[in-house]
């Protein structure tokens, strides 16, 4: 199964920040990772500002010390490396959460509906 385009994973992420964080203008940093068992399938960080794309980055950007798995503790490894970005917000996912995420109208509803069965994780910080 192919994963949505890119287009799709930025509109993805910004609509969860849009649902956040409102009507916010402020320039954000975000990253967005999908695994499919212990590999990267997508993996962006982004730069926006009021809905506009500023600066696209590749995951590998980051220089990782270790690959990311679907866990706490990798979380926070991706957070730490996202802090010279000043992060905004992060989804560390797997492939089935972010599909469903892909076809949710209401993203923020749709993860809070599968946190129990479908393990993820999020994190935003609006200021």
């Amino acid at each position: 199964m192919r994963l949505p385009a890119l287009d799709l994973s930025s509109h993805i992420i910004f609509q969860l920040l849009a649902e956040s964080a409102g009507s916010a203008r402020a320039l954000m940093t975000a990253a967005l990772v999908v695994l499919d068992g212990k590999r990267v399938v997508l993996g962006l960080v982004l730069q926006w500002q009021s809905g506009v794309v500023r600066e696209l980055a590749a995951f590998d950007s980051l220089c990782l010390d270790a690959p990311l798995t679907l866990s706490a503790e990798s979380f926070e490894r991706l957070w730490i490396a996202l802090a010279p970005h000043k992060p905004t917000a992060a989804l560390l996912c797997d492939r089935a959460t972010f599909e469903g995420l892909a076809q949710a109208e209401n993203k923020l509803s749709y993860l809070a509906a599968v946190g129990h069965t479908q393990p993820y994780f999020f994190r935003i910080e609006l200021g």
